[in-house]
């Protein structure tokens, strides 16, 4: 075990315990001579697994006709701006959470 940090020295030097810590080191920190607290590092973000691309290549396929950039029609931005919230539930019956208002009106 690391020899103990007193809160004062530790207060004063804090940006070089952290150094410490970032470095891998334990850092114990005590009150009157007994250990009260340990700063550790957080674990590293290089032990997540990396990410895979192409994983579901071959298992999505887009329409033909499926073009992201082509502008919206009018039926669609009126769907968008005026549609119902859930297509095929009415506001009045679609499920609301407790202590949520429902929506009045047109929007």
């Amino acid at each position: 075990m690391p020899d103990p940090i007193n809160i004062h020295a530790a207060k004063t030097h804090l940006s070089r315990l952290i150094e410490r810590v970032e470095g891998g080191e334990e850092v114990i920190i005590a009150r009157a001579g007994r250990p009260v607290a340990k700063l550790v590092p957080l674990a590293s973000k290089a032990k997540r697994t990396p990410r895979r691309f192409g994983l579901w290549r071959g298992l999505v396929t887009l329409a033909p006709d499926y073009d992201p950039v082509a502008p919206m029609s009018d039926d669609e931005i009126k769907t968008w701006t005026d549609g119902p919230l859930l297509p095929g539930v009415s506001e009045e019956s679609a499920p609301h959470e407790a202590g949520t208002p429902k929506i009045q009106g047109k929007r």
